[in-house]
């Protein structure tokens, strides 16, 4: 208990309404960018499986494949994508912020239709999966998109881990500004404590997209372009307890670890209190995210994600 509250009395509180969040990750590091998300999802216990909870229409399933090949298995083009949507439906994530997207979609309206509610008038009612808003069967508008709902209203638990890879790359596929995206899934999933949500831009990003965002956090090449090794910039991590907000990563066995800094093996020859990187990504940083996956270590989703 570590001299304070016991662990089996906070873990009682933590689980009875799960707080979700969601992170903005403004990368200029390349498609190297997977790497950071798949390993992020998996220190977390998460699943990381493409076109189901990882998200990344700008790259095939073979360029992944060829890139990553210690991932092969989180890239398959049949499986488990052409299985996943005959399980049972669990939950009904909130949709109204959807709904509404999908009708100003559909009816082809410009860029000034895409704005935040609030002078303007209120969202129409929700439509469920795979309906239209007059109850009949529909194909997907933004199937990448709306994809996200169906997950987390299939899987095992909540708050599900969402990951997307680019937000600005799906945002131009399919003509909807980022910032609207990124609204809808806040407003749907991340505020109703559905799904964390993480997001990547390439490069910096505007100050509207990062306001609509719990986390900021930045990704630099050091040197040059498409090199290792990194640096991790903490730039807005409520609630976390940071004793630092910048971290170099550099590759170690096929794995981003965190290097420790001058100031740490200093602190460490002096016995005093240094950062936790304990061989991977910084232990702050994963505690943004409330270690929810050591409150869910005994279930399993039905993608092997949490352990």
């Amino acid at each position: 208990m570590a001299g304070g509250v016991p662990n089996e009395l906070l873990k009682l509180f933590h689980t009875r309404r799960p707080e979700a969040l969601s992170l903005l990750v403004k990368s200029a590091v390349g498609f190297w960018i997977t790497i950071f998300l798949a390993q992020l999802a998996e220190e977390l216990g998460e699943p990381f499986f493409h076109g189901v909870n990882y998200i990344n229409i700008r790259d095939s399933v073979r360029q992944l494949r060829h890139r990553f090949p210690s991932y092969r298995e989180h890239f398959e083009s049949d499986s488990p994508y052409q299985s996943w949507l005959v399980l049972p439906t669990r939950r009904c994530a909130p949709r109204e912020r959807l709904s509404a997207l999908l009708e100003l979609i559909e009816a082809g309206l410009g860029d000034d239709a895409f704005l935040p509610y609030g002078h303007s008038s209120p969202p129409p009612e929700p439509v469920e999966p795979g309906a239209s808003s007059h109850g009949a069967e529909r194909a997907p508008i933004i199937p990448d998109f709306e994809g996200i709902y169906y997950y987390v209203d299939r899987g095992n638990h909540v708050p599900a881990m969402v990951l997307i890879d680019s937000l600005d790359s799906l945002a131009g596929h399919y003509g909807v500004p980022a910032v609207r995206l990124a609204d809808t899934l806040q407003r749907d999933l991340v505020d109703t404590g559905f799904a964390n949500v993480v997001a990547t831009v390439d490069g910096d990003s505007d100050p509207p997209l990062e306001t609509v965002f719990d986390g900021v956090v930045a990704l630099r090449n050091l040197h040059d372009p498409g090199s290792f090794p990194w640096s991790l910039l903490l730039e807005k991590l409520p609630g976390a307890d940071l004793r630092q907000t910048r971290y170099v990563l550099s590759p170690q066995a096929g794995r981003l670890v965190a290097l420790p800094s001058d100031r740490d093996e200093v602190g460490r020859l002096l016995g005093e209190r240094t950062p936790d990187i304990s061989g991977g990504l910084p232990r702050e940083f994963l505690g943004f995210f409330g270690g929810s996956a050591a409150l869910h270590s005994d279930e399993s989703t039905f993608f092997g994600g949490r352990r």
